[in-house]
């Protein structure tokens, strides 16, 4: 008899574990939905991959190419996996034969990013978190060192080589960019 109890307390028991088990795998998770891609990425660097930006200097010119034009977003993640956060970024390089721009802008207007607001070109970063959106948009431009964003322009100005390159004129491609999504699960 108590032979028959132990073991209907261990199949109750193992019962009891599973039930809790199944419990916390579908009702334990906590889905955390984060706000929609910004369109401010692409007004702020209105490129598409194949675009030509041609810059000049008053006596030679440089044509870079948009190589590659990658926007990320997380629409979703699960609050109990070690990879969940709200982040977006946009990665540009602009190359020609000798030079290379890599862009890395990074949770605009994303207040649910872990990671903060920033903008990044070769290198060089400036920590937005401190500037509102609302901020930018009235100002309408942005400097990194040696490197001048406007908004609707994109990079305007840079140096190279101690020279101070302008923009000239961008000659847009047929190409439309792809948003990626990067969900946690």
């Amino acid at each position: 008899m108590k032979k028959n109890i132990k073991v209907i307390l261990i199949i109750l028991l193992g019962i009891l574990s599973s039930l809790l088990i199944m419990y916390y795998y579908f009702f334990g998770q906590y889905i955390v939905n984060c706000t929609s891609f910004s369109n401010e990425y692409y007004e702020w660097f209105p490129y598409n991959e194949g675009d030509k930006l041609i810059f000049s200097n008053n006596k030679l010119s440089k044509t870079f190419i948009v190589k590659d034009y990658q926007k990320n977003h997380t629409e979703w993640y699960q609050s109990n996996l070690k990879c969940g956060c709200c982040e977006d970024n946009l990665n540009i390089m602009l190359a020609n034969q000798n030079d290379t721009l890599k862009i890395d802008f990074q949770n605009i207007d994303n207040k649910k990013s872990c990671f903060g607001t920033s903008l990044g070109i070769n290198d060089n970063y400036i920590d937005l978190d401190e500037k509102p959106i609302d901020f930018l948009n009235k100002k309408k431009q942005i400097r990194i060192e040696k490197y001048l964003i406007e908004k609707n322009k994109g990079i305007t100005e840079f140096k190279l080589h101690e020279e101070t390159w302008k923009l000239e004129k961008i000659i847009k491609s047929n190409s439309k960019n792809k948003l990626t999504i990067i969900n946690c699960n």
